[in-house]
């Protein structure tokens, strides 16, 4: 589910038949019902990273109609999920459409791996306990930067020091065996910059 803002016009339709193939006015079948869901769905983020769009926030009207397609047709998705995916374009924790999904399926849906992408400002224990993510399959830290200098030259809006407890707050759900993958080498998402650049090996080392 890829959401582009910047696009004249949005239906529902498409997402039916392009990307399930069937007619909104019937049960999904076992075959039909995805095992797998990657949700890129909301633009909204805290931060303002210098690589980034300037501000590119979702439209109230497609909020409306995220809302009312997954009030509907979230349980049919989710039948026979195994792993979902939740990209919130912008930040996971500040979307409330992204939420909204993460708290359906640990209520109700507890054997489903659930992985994510974050810059890692808002991934603490309050808003894990808010979501009732008590394990995780996955979590991706969108870091760009090693040293707090670089950080706030490139991360815009951010909270290095809270970044940085967010970190040993994961740390800890990992050796606790309440997350499996925490890989620091291959999950820190760093986009490249002149500003970054040396210390992309530090990182790598991590």
């Amino acid at each position: 589910f890829n959401n582009d803002t910047t696009q004249n016009e949005f239906t529902l339709n498409k997402i039916y038949h392009d990307v399930f193939n069937y007619d909104k006015d019937e049960p999904l079948t076992p075959s039909e019902s995805p095992k797998m869901l990657h949700f890129n769905i909301d633009d909204n983020c805290n931060a303002k990273c210098v690589m980034c769009r300037d501000k590119n926030e979702l439209k109230p009207h497609f909020v409306k109609q995220y809302q009312e397609f997954f009030d509907k047709e979230l349980p049919k998705m989710l039948k026979n999920a195994e792993n979902i995916y939740l990209n919130g374009a912008g930040e996971l924790f500040v979307s409330n459409l992204c939420k909204d999904i993460v708290k359906k399926v640990t209520a109700n849906y507890p054997k489903i791996k659930i992985a994510m992408i974050t810059n890692g400002i808002m991934a603490d224990k309050k808003n894990f306990e808010e979501l009732g993510l008590k394990t995780l399959y996955s979590i991706e830290i969108s870091l760009h930067a090693y040293t707090r200098e670089t950080y706030d030259k490139i991360v815009r809006n951010g909270d290095y020091d809270r970044v940085m407890e967010n970190l040993q707050f994961l740390a800890d759900m990992k050796k606790d065996g309440k997350l499996e993958n925490l890989w620091l080498m291959c999950s820190v998402h760093l986009s490249m910059t002149v500003r970054n650049t040396a210390e992309n090996q530090i990182i790598t080392d991590l």
